[in-house]
């Protein structure tokens, strides 16, 4: 067959919008407009852009999951329309904004935005990208995945446990410790303790952690169980040590280059028979 079928786009203006007749409908009649034809594409938006309910807020973001299929209505292909929506949703409702891409790897996250009372609202990768730019409706903070990991993990309660607690094979693995800190320059000295915990706040993924710096307290946290063997509790904590003396990102080409020299200076060190970097 030679031919194809394309979907027809249809308008606002040739549906119902039950739950805001008074901001849309209403508007639309006292002005005498029936239909979408004749109007300007700007004086629609315009239109659209004055609702502020919640129920035609809840008619966009739906149709926003429509895009990809061809069979949305024509006036959510405008960038500015979808963000008014989630701004109208955001001040009204306990909502999370995500992409199709932070479903799949966001993990545990999304878990416990759900638990937490939250709805899932997936949008386009292009409006996820204005969120953080404005606020919502009633001026609070536009709530996205990398939102709700920030409140998440600062309100993470660690379960700390002092060296006394440990067992006897994991206190000889953590007095590991300060000859590991040795390793690295004196200069470069800006950790101030390595503490240990239970529990660990998440990674960008949603798993736990297997290690964390926190800047502002200058110190290192260590999730247990990595002192169950040298190899895992050194691995961590030399990861995590970069972090602290380089102020890089995890998942950034610095970062990985920084953790490849500070290896490199290690492998060089030990097959030198030296106790740091420069020899000392």
């Amino acid at each position: 067959m030679g031919s194809s079928l394309r979907r027809r786009k249809t308008s606002y203006f040739h549906t119902t919008l039950p739950h805001q007749p008074n901001c849309y409908l209403k508007r639309l009649i006292a002005r005498g407009l029936t239909s979408a034809e004749g109007h300007t594409s700007e004086r629609i938006k315009s239109i659209l852009l004055e609702c502020a309910g919640k129920g035609v807020a809840e008619l966009l973001v739906d149709d926003l999951k429509n895009l990809q299929t061809g069979t949305s209505h024509d006036e959510i292909q405008w960038l500015d329309v979808q963000l008014h929506a989630c701004q109208i949703l955001n001040a009204q409702e306990k909502v999370m904004f995500v992409t199709s891409y932070d479903l799949m790897e966001a993990g545990k996250f999304i878990t416990y935005a759900q638990e937490d009372g939250y709805r899932v609202v997936v949008i386009p990768e292009n409006l996820a990208g204005k969120l953080p730019t404005v606020a919502d409706k009633s001026g609070n903070e536009m709530v996205n995945l990398e939102y709700y990991k920030g409140e998440w993990n600062n309100a993470f309660p660690f379960a700390f446990v002092p060296p006394s607690k440990l067992t006897s094979s994991e206190r000889k693995v953590f007095e590991k410790t300060h000859t590991i800190l040795d390793w690295f320059p004196k200069t470069k000295k800006v950790v101030n303790a390595v503490l240990i915990s239970e529990t660990m706040k998440l990674n960008w993924n949603g798993s736990d952690a297997a290690g964390l710096w926190e800047e502002a307290a200058s110190r290192l946290i260590i999730r247990r169980d990595q002192l169950q063997k040298v190899e895992s509790y050194a691995g961590t904590l030399i990861h995590e040590i970069t972090h602290a003396i380089t102020g890089t990102d995890d998942e950034t080409m610095e970062f990985e280059n920084q953790l490849t020299d500070n290896l490199g200076k290690l492998a060089a060190m030990v097959l030198g028979n030296r106790k740091s970097w420069f020899g000392q």
